[in-house]
Formats: structure tokens, C-alpha cells, sequence
């Protein structure tokens, strides 16, 4: 091709003033300036020298050359002949149409020679191009190239689980020059992963990293195909954990994690510091009976010689009850009664229809389950066959799917004689599923990603667990410089520290009187009851070590009373697959046996393969408009429960589902009134009071409804208004329990569990709603405000009993509510003229003389001036998702 006039001469600016050390120097210097100018340059031809010729390199634009077809690029000998003859016309059409060339034939060109002094010079035979220079240089492959120290950079990160987008940040604030792309950190990230394979396949190079890293592993393989049907593994610091607290042990099977789409069992422990850690990962082809023995064989097989667990939580899988008992025979298992509580919310919801007594219905199901003794269990449950009889196949489903062959498995009657610490949900299974799909991102990953998330995450597990050892070692907290602890001070852990102060919280109550104490926590979790501390209290004596069970002392990660390692005998049992392998007559069975060994010797020499990538076949194809409906392949993200699908469809017509919706509010001096048909949950209002209502405040809707509408009526309106509330009653209920137990009598326990807030804790269960009457009244008192409910059926008001109300009429705070068949609060707006409905009927018994002041001023069933929340708008508050 000609060189074309137009374009600039480069001679000049490529000629060096002086000659380069290496050649190294000469060609960075040449590549440096044809970036600064908007060329990319690259190596033509390159001999490195011989003992009598000089090393050279010739460097030219990266649009040099000519497309070279297919014929071209093979050549014509006879391998050619047969490549060739072997594409069919449909791969070159393909290759034609999804390929393309830059090369233009640009004759840029320049000659790097070296001389007889080891000097590098440089001289620009063509300084033309014949096209324009770039606008910028990336998406240029060549360009964007690493160097070695940004290889280092992508090493490092990939082995610390860091995505290729952080990755690329990463470099280019490094440096602002790099143009490099995502397919370049892709490639490299790739080129990694190829050189640390060597050349094994992808079982093999799983297997040779568990070996590297001592993990512990086993695998099964489909006998012809040699596809891996099910895999096990292990971190050597879990096992040291799970033989150091074997006592209580987790299980939990999750999904869309792996490419495969192989359900995933998660065993989890839990550590004297109250810390949860993963004793193994089982990938299994399905959940049946014969996986799941299998899998817990391997648990059992890393406790040889060690304490077995002594309970099992899980869900109410049958396969997993039925191995737990097979492999486990002498262990209890208990069922997490969170998902008990879900399932029978999801199964009678529906018997009941339009009825409104499915909230009793719960109340009282919830009484069974935490009754605390058989003869109580009886009394309850006869009780709720009573009330709920005629409600069609309800008793028959309670007594038939869990009360005849489980109730000794979630009842507190029976489930409170087994030591289990306090864990009786799999909730911290659920936490750890929820934490390595975070980190996944998606569900294609494969074996080797799968390990590469799981180690990662194990590290900072065990870190996390090493601390907690060593702050229950080392720091004292104040709380517990009293004389009581002073024995074990630095022997126990914080978290048995604190399970003690809490219990010292009953002994006023119970006194020295065991029969009062039911000396539940002794036998749950072998700590010293509430009588038992009394003793100590009267006596005045700290506590003996002696009187905390062994779990709470172990305060490391070292297994006391190790396995002797002169008790395995391997000997003995290579012998016995010698007289095997010399017994089979079939060169099959042979061949089998040594292909095991060779897998126990070697493991990276496996013949297995990884199962083939499941991909979904039916539905919309995943670049749909509408996949956001149908729900994204490569999310982790689980499908919703039976419950939920429950709560979600029997409330599918009311606006409480939509988003934040703003009520109308009317103009002040108009003439119209809102009709209950123009107002979100009117229907739900008292008929006598809708006239005196002006809006409806709606909040979310995730089992803390109750406290959110609390929240927005004392103007905390953020995230975590509902939080503060849940604590503040909790405080009251608990500063004045004496009070309080007269108050709420039985259901003081349940109220004081209800409103307990967890750390970190998100929605609320069924049994942590805010009910009525028992809550409101707490609510009045705790914050000293004038509470009205104006639930159909239930208008009531709740004023304080303990506290005088302030001086001003119109600084009285009234937070005025609407309960929706028992399954949702919303907050209402009252007019300024408007009643308040009668007082709680035991108000008069209760209140203190400095807070019968606080009926004065009011009438109540009849119309008199009231201040309520002087609202500017009426809006739906929305007070956050949990």
C-alpha cells in the first residue's frame, strides 16, 4: 500500500538523542512515546542474537499487515488440507460474520539494532501512518496489557475472592494511565487459574487444593460415567472446633449456590462465646435418605475417638430425621420451632377462612408449644381443641403432622430436660446460608469458587472465634467485678457471664424455693438456676467453677484429651484390601480397588469429573423484558416459604402490599367528608368513630407494624424506631416485674419475650407482635402517652398508671391505632373535635394517686376537645424495611 501524504511524519519524534543500555530501555521508550501520541506499537520480528550476529527487534503499528484468512493462517501442507476440509461452511459464515480485522496495512515501521559496544540504536525506517491516531487507547488489547506488577496485583486480589470490577478500580487508581479493560482482567484472572491447574482437570485440581490445605474430603462417583455425585469437605480448624464443642450441631440443606445445581448441606456448631462456625459442607445429587447417611457418616468419621454431638437441630426434613437416627441412634434431635411456627401459620391459615379467630388460634397454639410441663401441654391443648373444634381438619393436622410423633421434639415440656444450650431454631444455619451466597454473588459458581468463597470466609471466622476466647480470657467487664463472679472471672465466657446475670434478674420472685424456679436453665444449658443463686447470694459466696458445666469453660481452639495416634493401625487395614484385591476374580473389581488407592495416595490423579452445568431449559429465556418477573437464573436469592406466600396473597388486594401510599387528607374549612370507602383500612375503624376520622398513616409490614406506629407517634421515624421502642418496654417490663406479673399474670413471660429485641435482629416473628390489651397498656406506661385503639370491636383507651401527666392539656400526646384482623397496625389520624372511647376496665384498680390526673380534662364517649398529633400532612410514614 502506499504511504498516504496526508498524515504527519513520526520520524523525529522517534529518534532518540542517544543510543539504550538494553534492549529492554529502547523498546518501553518507543511503546511510551507512540502512547503519547496516540499510537499503539508492537513487535514485528525480534532475534535475540547469536554468537556472530547482533540481537534486533522491529516494532510497528498495531494496524500493520493484512487480514489473513483461514487458508493463509494454516498453510498447505496436508494437515492443512484435512483441517480445512473438515469446516463446514456454517463455521465460516460464523467466523466471517462475528469477527473482524484492525489491520490496515499502516507501514509505520522502526529498526532497534544492537552494536558491537552492547548499545541499542534506533532508527525509524517509516515515520507515516495511514490512519488517524486514536481518540484513546482503551479498548486496545495491547495497550491495555499488564505489567508484572499489576499481574501481582490481580494474583493477589483473585486469591482474595475480590470481583474483576474491584479489581480493575483497584489499578486504575494505581495508575491513572492504565487503559486496561474487563476482558484484560478477565484473561488474566483466567491465566491464573490455568497455571495453578498444571494441567489437571477441574476434580483433580479441587482435590489437590483440599490436599494442600489439609482440608479433609470425600467424594463418590457415579461407577461408569466417574461424575462426582456427591462431595464432602471439611477445614482442619472446623474439626478442631466440632471436636473441642461437639454438643450441639445444626444442619441445614440451601440451594442455588452451585452450577451444578447440587443441594448444599451446612453442618454448624456453636462455641462457648456464643459464635457460630461451619463444621462441613456436603454437596449432595439429592436430598434423600442414602445422601444424607452418607454425608453424616464423613461427620462421624472425623469424630472417631472423640464425644459424639449429643443434639442435632434441623427442620422437619424426614430423609435427615430418619439418617440422624441411623448414623446417631444415641444423640436427641430436636425440630426448629421457628419453622414449626411458619408451617402451621401457612397450613390453617386457610382453614379458617374469613374467620376471625385465627390470631386466638395462634396465641393459643403458641401457649402449647412453650407449656413447661406435660400435665400444662395437656391442659392447653384441650383448651384449644375446645375453642377450635368445629374449624374443619384443624386438631386432625396439629395432632397428626406434629404432636403424636414430635411433640417431644419442640415442646418445652419435653425439650427443656435436654441440654441444648439455648439453640432450638436452625436460624444460625439460615445466617450462614445467607452470608456465603452473599459472597457468591450468583449461583454458577464451581467446585473450585465454592471452596475459594468458603476458605476465605472460614478465615476471619476463626479469627473472630480466637478473639472471643481471648476477651473472656483477658477483659473484665464491669458488671461482673461483683464478688459472686470472682471464680469465674476469666475461666468462663462472657456469654455464660451473662446468661447468669440475667437469671439473677428471677430470683427475687423465686427466692430459695425450687419448685418456684422450675430450674429450667440448669438443665438447658448447665448453668446455676435463679434458687441456686440465691443460696449463693445468702451464703455470700462467689459461684465454684464446678457449678458451670465443662461447654462454658472451654475457652481455645485445642482438643482436650487427644485420640492416641498409636491407636490407628494402618497396617491392619492395608492387609485387609490386599486380601480383597487377591480375592476378586473379576479384573474389574481389581481395577476399582487400585484406582482408590491411587485416588488416597494421589488425589489429584482422580478420575472423576465435576457433574455437567445444569442450565434451565424451560420458561422465558433469561435476556427477557420481563425476567424481572419470572425471577433471575443466576440469583442465590431462595424462593419464597409457604408462609410467606400465605401473608403475601391473603392481603393482595389491600394498599398495605403496595408501596408508600399518601392518604388523602381534607382542606381545613371544606365542607366533605372522608368516607371510609376514600380511606386505606376504614373498614377496620370503630362505624361510630369514622366521622371524627381525617387519615390513615400506613407502615411496613414485617411483624413490627405495631411498633413502627408507636415509633411514628413519638416522631421516631427512621430505620431503627422500632427498635427503640421494643427496648424501652422491655426496660419497664422488666424494672418493674412484680408490678407487672399482677398486671399481665400468665402471660407476663410471653409479653417480656415478645418485646425482647435481639442484636441485629430484622422482622419479628409471629409470637413478637404487639397484641392487645396486654402491650398497649405497656405502651401507655412506658412512654407516658394516651394510646387509644379504635379496632373494630375493641375500642379502648390506655392511659398511664404510675406517672403525672403534664401541666397542659394540649402537650398530652395521644397515639391513636387500627388493628387489622389481628395481622397489621396502622396509625390514625383523628380531627381535632373528636371522642375518646372508654377506659381499660382495670385502669381504676391499678393507677397511682399522682396519675388519676390524667382523666381529667377528658370525656370520654363523648365529643370534647382532645389534642392529638398535630400532623401538617397525613402521609404514609414509611419507617424503613427490615
Amino acid at each position: 500500500m502506499p504511504i498516504c501524504t496526508l498524515f504527519p511524519d513520526y520520524k523525529d519524534t522517534f529518534t532518540p538523542c542517544r543510543p539504550f543500555p538494553s534492549r529492554e530501555a529502547a523498546v518501553s521508550w518507543l511503546q511510551m512515546i507512540g502512547r503519547e501520541n496516540m499510537f499503539v506499537l508492537v513487535t514485528k520480528h525480534s532475534d535475540a542474537g547469536g554468537i556472530k550476529r547482533r540481537g534486533r527487534v522491529k516494532l510497528a503499528c498495531e494496524r500493520s499487515g493484512t487480514y489473513r484468512g483461514m487458508s493463509q493462517r494454516v498453510g498447505k501442507g496436508k494437515a492443512a488440507k484435512i483441517y480445512l476440509k473438515a469446516r463446514n461452511d456454517e463455521e465460516e459464515e460464523k467466523a466471517r460474520t462475528q469477527t473482524g480485522t484492525k489491520k490496515c496495512g499502516c507501514p509505520f515501521l522502526i529498526n532497534v539494532k544492537e552494536n558491537a559496544d552492547s548499545l541499542w540504536y534506533v532508527t525509524v525506517i517509516c515515520g507515516r501512518h495511514n490512519h488517524e491516531p486514536a481518540k484513546n487507547l482503551d479498548g486496545h488489547s495491547f495497550a491495555g496489557r499488564l505489567d508484572k506488577g499489576e499481574q501481582e496485583v490481580v494474583v493477589q486480589m483473585t486469591k482474595g475472592n475480590v470481583k474483576p470490577r474491584d479489581i480493575l478500580n483497584t489499578l486504575k487508581q494505581r495508575d491513572v494511565r492504565n487503559v486496561s479493560t474487563m476482558r484484560t482482567i478477565y484473561n488474566a484472572r483466567q491465566k491464573v487459574r490455568n497455571e495453578d491447574a498444571g494441567g489437571r482437570t477441574q476434580m483433580q485440581q479441587l482435590l489437590h487444593i483440599l490436599e494442600k490445605n489439609k482440608w479433609m474430603s470425600w467424594h463418590r462417583k457415579h461407577p461408569v460415567t466417574n461424575v462426582v455425585t456427591e462431595l464432602f469437605w471439611s477445614h482442619p480448624d472446623s474439626i478442631k472446633l466440632l471436636r473441642c464443642f461437639p454438643s450441639v450441631i445444626l444442619m441445614d440443606c440451601t440451594y442455588k449456590t452451585n452450577r451444578y445445581r447440587m443441594p448444599l448441606l451446612e453442618i454448624v456448631g456453636i462455641t462457648s462465646t456464643h459464635l457460630t462456625f461451619s463444621v462441613g459442607f456436603a454437596f449432595l445429587s439429592s436430598e434423600s435418605h442414602g445422601n444424607y447417611v452418607w454425608a453424616l457418616e464423613n461427620l462421624r468419621s472425623i469424630l472417631d475417638g472423640w464425644p459424639k454431638p449429643d443434639v442435632f437441630v434441623t427442620d422437619r426434613d424426614l430423609a435427615l430425621i430418619s439418617a440422624i437416627e441411623e448414623v446417631f441412634p444415641a444423640s436427641s434431635h430436636l425440630l426448629c420451632s421457628w419453622h414449626i411456627d411458619k408451617v402451621v401459620l401457612a397450613k390453617t391459615k386457610k382453614m379458617f377462612g374469613e374467620n376471625d379467630g385465627f390470631a386466638r388460634f395462634m396465641d393459643r397454639w403458641t401457649s402449647v408449644i412453650y407449656a413447661n410441663s406435660d400435665a400444662l401441654f395437656e391442659v392447653r391443648m384441650n383448651d384449644l381443641r375446645c375453642e377450635f373444634g368445629n374449624v374443619k381438619g384443624l386438631t386432625e393436622y396439629l395432632d397428626n403432622t406434629w404432636l403424636k410423633s414430635y411433640k417431644e421434639k419442640f415442646v418445652s415440656a419435653w425439650k427443656n430436660i435436654i441440654m441444648h444450650f439455648g439453640e432450638t431454631t436452625t436460624q444460625r444455619v439460615e445466617s450462614a446460608h445467607s452470608i456465603l451466597k452473599l459472597h457468591l454473588g450468583n449461583n454458577q459458581a464451581n467446585f473450585e469458587t465454592m471452596w475459594n468463597v468458603v476458605d476465605g470466609l472460614l478465615r476471619i471466622q476463626h479469627n473472630n472465634i480466637k478473639a472471643s476466647f481471648e476477651l473472656s480470657f483477658n477483659v473484665v467487664q464491669h458488671e461482673y467485678i461483683d464478688e459472686l463472679y470472682r471464680r469465674l472471672r476469666g475461666y468462663v465466657s462472657q456469654h455464660a457471664l451473662r446468661l447468669i446475670r440475667d437469671e439473677l434478674t428471677r430470683g427475687e420472685d423465686v427466692g430459695h424455693d425450687s419448685t418456684r424456679c422450675y430450674c429450667e436453665i440448669r438443665t438447658t444449658h448447665g448453668l446455676p438456676c435463679a434458687h441456686e443463686l440465691n443460696h449463693h447470694i445468702f451464703a455470700r459466696s462467689p459461684i465454684p467453677l464446678e457449678d458451670i458445666h465443662v461447654y462454658w469453660r472451654k475457652l481455645s481452639m485445642i482438643p482436650e484429651n487427644p485420640v492416641d495416634p498409636s491407636g490407628y493401625n494402618v497396617h491392619d487395614e492395608i492387609e485387609r484390601v490386599l486380601e480383597k484385591f487377591h480375592a476378586c476374580t473379576d479384573e474389574d473389581d481389581r481395577l476399582r480397588i487400585i484406582q482408590q488407592l491411587r485416588e488416597i495416595s494421589r488425589p489429584s490423579s482422580t478420575p472423576g469429573v465435576v457433574p455437567p452445568a445444569k442450565i434451565k431449559t424451560k420458561g422465558r429465556t433469561p435476556g427477557s423484558s420481563k425476567r424481572k418477573h419470572d425471577g433471575d437464573d443466576s440469583s442465590t436469592r431462595r424462593l419464597p416459604s409457604g408462609f410467606e406466600y400465605v401473608l403475601s396473597t391473603q392481603e393482595a388486594s389491600s394498599s398495605r402490599q403496595k408501596k408508600s401510599k399518601v392518604v388523602p387528607k381534607m382542606r381545613r374549612g371544606s365542607r366533605r367528608t372522608q368516607s371510609a370507602t376514600n380511606m386505606a383500612y376504614g373498614h377496620c375503624v370503630e362505624p361510630d368513630w369514622l366521622p371524627h376520622v381525617e387519615g390513615i398513616i400506613d407502615v411496613v409490614a414485617d411483624g413490627n407494624c405495631g411498633y413502627r406506629c408507636v415509633a411514628s407517634g413519638l416522631r421516631l421515624a427512621n430505620v431503627d424506631g422500632w427498635r427503640i421502642v421494643r427496648r424501652m418496654m422491655y426496660d419497664v417490663i422488666i424494672g418493674h416485674e412484680n408490678l407487672w406479673r399482677e398486671l399481665l399474670g400468665s402471660s407476663y413471660e410471653s409479653v417480656k419475650i415478645a418485646v425482647h429485641c435481639q442484636e441485629n435482629q430484622v422482622g419479628a416473628s409471629f409470637k413478637e407482635w404487639l397484641t392487645l390489651p396486654d402491650m398497649e397498656l405497656l405502651v401507655s406506661i412506658a412512654f407516658n402517652v394516651i394510646l387509644v385503639n379504635l379496632s373494630l370491636g375493641s375500642a379502648t383507651t390506655f392511659l398511664p398508671l404510675r406517672s403525672a401527666p403534664p401541666s397542659s392539656l394540649h402537650n398530652r400526646l395521644v397515639i391513636v391505632m387500627v388493628n387489622d384482623r389481628n395481622i397489621h397496625w396502622v396509625r390514625v389520624k383523628l380531627r381535632v373535635n373528636a371522642p375518646l372511647p372508654s377506659l381499660y376496665p382495670s385502669w381504676d384498680r391499678y393507677v397511682a394517686d399522682c396519675a388519676k390526673v390524667w382523666r381529667d380534662g377528658f370525656v370520654f364517649r363523648d365529643i370534647a376537645p382532645i389534642a392529638t398529633i398535630d400532623d401538617d400532612t397525613v402521609s404514609v410514614v414509611d419507617l424503613g424495611t427490615p
